[in-house]
């Protein structure tokens, strides 16, 4: 198996030459064997690091240096994977705890079952021990395979093969599960010995290597075997249920998606490479001999003229585009709609089948007389897996007819916003009309024959109207499809993912990671001006978009505001378009986010560069048929896109991006809650609504999640009892306003600036200091270590639980009861204690902790019991001004713990005895925690 695996290695090397030529072997044995791995590679001048306790034992290296027990080796382990001191990392952990021996003849028993992969519940103290050992070891090997892949080191992990179905092993555990996800690692099986042993040593070995050479070294004889075994992909065992939240975040990064972050869409996708390169040397060139577009796009962003490119140019570069696929046979079952009007069918379809985009179904939506489904007769189905599938069951004829009222037999006026300015309804409709997306008649009777139907239910017609920046007012019809029954009959098949504003944040931090000057980088925000009525729907649904107004009758032909499949269906269209764009950029400039209607394009480069590329994509959005308002472009270091706006500048001498909450949000928001705590009850709905607000700014800055949680949770009453129903207030629709009084009050403070800033600085990762801190609770007592970037301890403290400590978390020391609120009290004043106030903008702390429900608290900022709440609440304020995400936790097992541990038992009733390792220390004073420690009982 060493021959093997030497030789395994060393083409490894050759296959990778960039890598230094070292290894990093985990659970090794013995590294001075004369016939050892290490000792092998020595001769091929390849260096190995050996890691395993039998060096202490034997004397060839110290406890510290071989100690896989240990959180401190194993973070000195994971900075030397991320400083690329490995080629490849290898893995051979002990599997007694999953031997297939364990419970046959005099040995010990099974501590393992798949319903239970980390241990039996009746184990013993004993078993207990060694199953939680193995677990972090095995925990550890994982994490540290992924961090090694991650920064392009190989892998290699090592374990027997499962012998039987039913028994478990170390494959059956999450985190490999996981790693296998993120990793997508070869797994071969075989057989170590054929040469008639009693047992032939099945092995199964786990790779991030080439494995075209894998398969050679086995079929050359260097590893013997008699078959290579293909791995069955099974469900995963025994593992928890995945949340809501998780399940819906899991099915987000399996769609294929594009409207977010389409750069990793493209990943998902195997298209042809060359033909994106033919199109984008088609662009280029032409707009090389076209420059009046540059001219055009320059106008509208000094000037805001709101000219377009001149069609007789946009159909030029059509037509030469088409010149590169004219050997490709695109079905002609239906005609185009025009390259003049609307979407060029041809061009997305001859596009996508050139490229090679999975969503082969979208472009035919364009031709004449197809159009896209709207889900009542036509359900909407997602085949290419776009976006993520939603069970819904299709309704018939019958059903239909029983939600929705036909036109004839309803008596109703359109709502008030409407009836009130027919001329403006008029207008907007008549502009429908003249751009053919609708079609009107004097009578029901000439409708109905127009759609070949009997059954035509109407949809009410809303009027909104909004004052823009300049002052002028912009109206929008609204079809209300929800009221005539319409959006209850629609099978939508799957959900749209839109981007946040943090991805547009994390976009422009992974491009200022290689150059940290931002005025290399540039932004770009446009607006595709009727979004919606650019997707036509098919014959068969039309009849579900029908209105009334000014004594005539409309049917749409294309896609409204107020259906349930609106967003659905223009989404696939903005998702290909973000695509399409990622396509013929490079990937390594280039970063885009569409959010609805309103993309982001973040741009880096030379000057020229830039300019460049941003002609390209807005004259590519052109070809393809879409809309654009010019006169809303905006272009340069700062933008506004989705609420929010994006800088790029420096903030204490370093590159960073800047994040601001636009003042009327603020104003708006402060003002709804003042006005809802001056009431005894509110509505549940206007509630929502404010807190669906507050949600927005939430997500720009987390902190404030802890204190909108008081708020959710009056609108639920209580949380599910074992699966039951949410109880509900007797009040029905309102809420006592008492319940969640000083919460809005906080509210009301942040935002006005009492409590934290409205701006915010995300700095690139590298440009970030860091410290590690590790804590641990006991009831009587807290300790806390201060690591540095090389894994040693700098500093400590110990300190006990106080009176007053018992009376704002209403807990007693001395019980074991209270530990999640003792060890999230520790984390707070571990913060409070080293955080420096200069760098509290843009400090990485890792806290690691052995209460996982603490680490939850700290990520979440937020917690279901009204004690961890308060501990919640005062990390927000503290964190209130720093940028996402200022802390990382990382749960470590109590077994590993020890050090923090001795130190919060120092005040035990048996104390502890001090750390041998802090030995030549001091302790950092830790402030008196008196009610004013307590920031947030302030409000």
């Amino acid at each position: 198996m060493n021959s093997a695996l030497v030789h395994f290695i060393l083409q490894c090397l050759r296959e990778a030459p960039d890598l230094p030529r070292r290894v990093l072997y985990i659970c090794s044995g013995r590294e001075d064997r004369r016939d050892g791995i290490k000792a092998m590679l020595g001769r091929a001048c390849v260096e190995c690091d050996c890691y395993d306790k039998s060096n202490a034992q034997e004397g060839v290296r110290t406890m510290a240096e071989s100690d896989l027990l240990s959180d401190e080796l194993w973070t000195r382990i994971d900075n030397d994977i991320t400083n690329l001191k490995y080629a490849l990392c290898i893995y051979t952990p002990p599997c007694s705890t999953c031997s297939y021996l364990r419970g046959r003849g005099p040995g010990p028993r099974k501590v393992r079952s798949k319903e239970h992969p980390y241990g039996l519940p009746d184990l013993t103290e004993a078993e207990k021990l060694e199953v939680k050992q193995a677990n972090y070891l095995l925990t550890r090997c994982f994490v540290s395979a992924r961090t090694a892949v991650k920064v392009g080191a190989g892998i290699m992990y090592e374990q027997p093969e499962p012998f039987r179905e039913e028994e478990v092993t170390s494959f059956d555990l999450p985190e490999f599960e996981q790693m296998k996800l993120e990793v997508n690692p070869d797994i071969i099986d075989f057989d170590q010995c054929v040469h008639g042993a009693l047992t032939t040593k099945p092995t199964r070995v786990v790779v991030k290597a080439p494995q075209p050479k894998l398969k050679q070294l086995v079929e050359e004889g260097h590893w013997n075997t008699t078959s290579l075994r293909p791995i069955q992909r099974t469900p995963l065992r025994g593992a928890r249920l995945m949340s809501a939240k998780e399940t819906r975040d899991r099915e987000n990064r399996e769609a294929i998606g594009g409207m977010r972050n389409p750069h990793l869409s493209v990943q998902m996708c195997q298209t042809d490479h060359h033909a994106r390169v033919r199109v984008r040397k088609t662009l280029r060139d032409f707009l090389r001999e076209a420059p009046e577009i540059g001219r055009v796009v320059l106008e509208n962003i000094v000037k805001k003229t709101g000219k377009p490119i001149p069609q007789v140019l946009i159909f030029e570069a059509r037509t030469r585009l088409k010149a590169l696929w004219v050997d490709i046979k695109a079905p002609r079952e239906h005609d185009p709609v025009g390259p003049a009007k609307g979407v060029d069918a041809d061009i997305m379809n001859l596009f996508s089948m050139a490229i090679g985009d999975p969503d082969s179904e979208l472009p035919t939506w364009f031709y004449k007389n197809v159009g896209a489904p709207f889900g009542a007769e036509m359900p909407i189905e997602d085949s290419a897996g776009i976006f993520p599938r939603v069970d819904v069951d299709h309704v018939t004829e019958e059903e239909i007819r029983q939600r929705t009222a036909d036109a004839s037999e309803v008596d109703w006026e359109n709502y008030k916003s409407a009836e009130e300015a027919p001329q403006i309804v008029a207008e907007l409709l008549n502009k429908m009309e003249n751009e053919g997306w609708a079609v009107s008649f004097e009578s029901l009777q000439k409708l109905k024959t127009f759609l070949e139907a009997v059954h035509v239910p109407v949809n009410k017609l809303g009027l909104i109207t909004k004052v823009r920046s300049d002052g002028t007012l912009k109206h929008r019809l609204i079809w209300d499809l929800l009221r005539s029954g319409i959006n209850a009959c629609l099978a939508v098949g799957s959900r749209i993912v839109l981007p946040r504003l943090e991805d547009a944040v994390h976009s422009l931090l992974e491009l200022l990671e290689d150059d940290t000057s931002e005025e290399s980088i540039s932004m770009l925000v446009f607006d595709i001006s009727d979004a919606f009525h650019e997707i036509p729907i098919n014959a068969r649904e039309r009849r579900f978009q029908t209105a009334q107004a000014n004594g005539k009758w409309y049917v749409f032909l294309v896609l409204v505001f107020g259906s349930k499949a609106a967003p659905t269906l223009w989404g696939r269209m903005a998702a290909w378009l973000a695509r399409s764009i990622t396509y013929i950029t490079p990937e390594h400039l280039v970063r885009s986010q569409i959010y609805v209607d309103d993309p982001l394009v973040i741009i880096k480069g030379s000057r020229e560069a830039r300019w460049s590329e941003l002609c390209l994509i807005l004259l590519w959005v052109s070809v393809v048929g879409l809309r654009i308002a010019w006169a809303k472009l905006s272009w340069g270091r700062s933008v506004d896109w989705i609420g929010g706006t994006i800088s790029l500048t420096r903030f204490k001498g370093s590159p960073c991006v800047k994040i601001t909450i636009p003042e009327a949000k603020i104003t708006a928001n402060v003002t709804e809650a003042r006005e809802i705590l001056a009431l005894s009850v509110v509505p549940r709905r206007r509630l929502a609504a404010y807190l669906g607000r507050m949600g927005f700014l939430a997500g720009l800055i987390i902190y404030l999640r802890a204190f909108l949680q008081p708020c959710w949770a009056v609108l639920t009453d209580a949380p599910p009892q074992s699966g039951g129903k949410r109880r509900k207030s007797p009040l029905k629709h309102l809420v006592h306003v008492s319940r969640f009084a000083s919460a809005l009050r906080w509210h009301i403070a942040f935002l006005e600036g009492q409590r934290g800033a409205l701006t915010r600085h995300y700095f690139p990762q590298q440009l970030r200091p860091t410290m590690t801190i590790v804590v641990d609770a006991s009831p009587w007592g807290m300790g806390g270590i201060l690591y540095n970037t090389e894994a040693e301890p700098v500093a400590f403290f110990a300190d006990t639980f106080t009176a007053t400590d018992e009376e704002v978390l209403s807990a007693t020391r001395g019980l074991s009861d209270h530990m999640t609120l003792w060890e999230g009290l520790t984390i707070l004043v571990a913060m409070r204690t080293w955080r420096e106030e200069d760098d509290h903008r843009s400090l990485l702390v890792y806290i690691k902790s052995d209460s996982l429900s603490a680490c939850r608290m700290l990520l979440k900022l937020a917690a279901r019991s009204p004690s961890c709440n308060v501990i919640a609440k005062e990390l927000a304020l503290d964190l209130s001004e720093c940028a996402h995400p200022p802390i990382l936790a990382e749960h470590i097992p109590g077994i590993v713990n020890v050090t923090a541990d001795a130190l919060s038992r120092l005040s035990a009733p048996t104390p502890a005895a001090f750390p041998a390792s802090l030995a030549g220390l001091q302790p950092t004073p830790v402030a008196h925690r008196s009610k004013s420690w307590w920031k947030s009982r302030e409000i």
